[in-house]
């Protein structure tokens, strides 16, 4: 018996995505935050499913993946103001996701043309209602500051 064949996947380069009208998707809206060492992201979504949050390089916070938990005591108070993302804002679950940075220093290795070091740090969250990943200028990104 012979070894089935892999399949491939074979993802290409493309520039001027748009993301296909009526698929419903998360956005985020807000410019990237900072994050210093030590500081903690805390991600809340309401919705009756969780969701789940990537990082493409794992040793800047406490995990690579994060699986969202179902109304955190952490974040009570933040709730109202998740609820007013939602039409109607009737929400009875909340999921939240929270991180810390543990790594004293990020570079990625690029500067911009004056010099100065790009703080760019990418991710991902892939919402379990929607089945699909968040957009903003796709993945979104937050700023890794030394």
């Amino acid at each position: 018996m012979s070894p089935k064949k892999p399949k491939k996947i074979k993802p290409k380069q493309i520039t001027g995505y748009t993301h296909p009208k009526g698929e419903p998707v998360l956005q985020i809206t807000d410019p990237p935050i900072e994050v210093a060492p030590g500081d903690i992201v805390d991600i809340l979504i309401p919705g009756p499913k969780g969701f789940t949050v990537y990082l493409p390089i794992g040793e800047h916070f406490n995990a690579q993946i994060f699986e969202a938990v179902e109304n955190p005591e952490w974040a009570q108070e933040g709730m109202e103001e998740a609820a007013g993302s939602v039409s109607g804002g009737n929400i009875d679950k909340f999921w939240g996701v929270r991180m810390t940075r543990i790594s004293k220093k990020f570079d990625s290795g690029e500067v911009t043309s004056d010099g100065k070091p790009i703080s760019d740090f990418p991710y991902c969250i892939y919402s379990k209602e929607l089945k699909n990943f968040a957009v903003a200028n796709s993945p979104p990104k937050m700023e890794l500051k030394p």
